[in-house]
């Protein structure tokens, strides 16, 4: 069985710290562009000119976006346990066959070594 802490989850692990870390800092960005642009908009309000704001809309787009990157990603994550369980299945077939070969390759070593001395203690001694 793979230990929890394989170095591959840890790469997984690593990869979504990684794009979350990147994620948070566009966001970031984003909120101060849509601070000014709300600025922006409060003055041009008070010049009587009404704009729809632009946040709301944008905030949507970037939560479903973010849900949909969750679900690949348990989507993906969901695929590589079924993945680690099948490999993990076919590692212990492999370490059965290779255990019962090795048993009979021994038990087939034994019938020679008998076979050959069967043959040595019966064949004609040469005068």
């Amino acid at each position: 069985m793979v230990p929890a802490d394989s170095p591959t989850e840890w790469q997984t692990l690593a990869d979504i710290s990684s794009y979350c870390d990147s994620l948070a800092q566009s966001l970031t960005m984003e909120d101060e562009d849509t601070a000014e642009d709300g600025r922006i908009e409060e003055n041009v309000d008070l010049t009587g000119m009404n704009s729809p704001s632009k946040s709301p809309a944008r905030l949507t787009e970037k939560v479903v976006h973010l849900e949909t990157i969750v679900k690949q990603l348990n989507e993906k994550l969901m695929k590589e346990k079924e993945d680690k369980v099948q490999l993990e299945t076919e590692v212990r077939q492999l370490r059965q066959n290779n255990q019962r070969l090795h048993q009979e390759s021994q038990t087939t070593v034994c019938h020679l070594l008998k076979v050959t001395e069967l043959l040595c203690r019966t064949a004609p001694k040469p005068s």
